[in-house]
């Protein structure tokens, strides 16, 4: 299911002023600056699975999921102009890549409901 994407000729900007902020210093768009998780091989197999997403010990890895993610990220990608990069589909990738598939959806459904509520306000005023 394609979610439709409402263009409309407002701009929400929102410049953070406070110093002490998380997003000073560009701690929120440069990805360099977190620090990242790392596992080793013997340590990610002695996973017990306790720890995995749910919805990744619910079976994130049959073709309908498959199918999803692979129809999410083209329309991602393809929005971006970009050719979408080749992943190895494990259980456990299908089940991030679903997940963010998922919570995208919810927010761009909520931003349409939102960029709808500004637009009928400003008809309003």
């Amino acid at each position: 299911m394609q979610i439709p994407v409402f263009h409309f000729r407002y701009r929400l900007h929102v410049v953070d002023l406070d110093p002490s902020s998380v997003t000073s210093g560009g701690w929120l768009e440069d990805t360099s600056l977190v620090e990242k998780y790392k596992i080793s091989e013997e340590a990610y197999d002695k996973l017990d699975g306790s720890d995995a997403p749910v919805s990744e010990v619910k079976g994130g890895f049959d073709a309908g999921r498959i199918q999803e993610v692979k129809g999410w990220l083209s329309f991602q990608f393809e929005s971006a102009g970009k050719e979408v990069p080749n992943f190895e589909h494990t259980p456990r990738s299908i089940a991030h890549f679903h997940d963010l598939a998922t919570i995208s959806k919810a927010k761009t459904q909520a931003a349409v409901i939102v960029a709808n509520d500004f637009h009928q306000k400003a008809m309003e005023y």
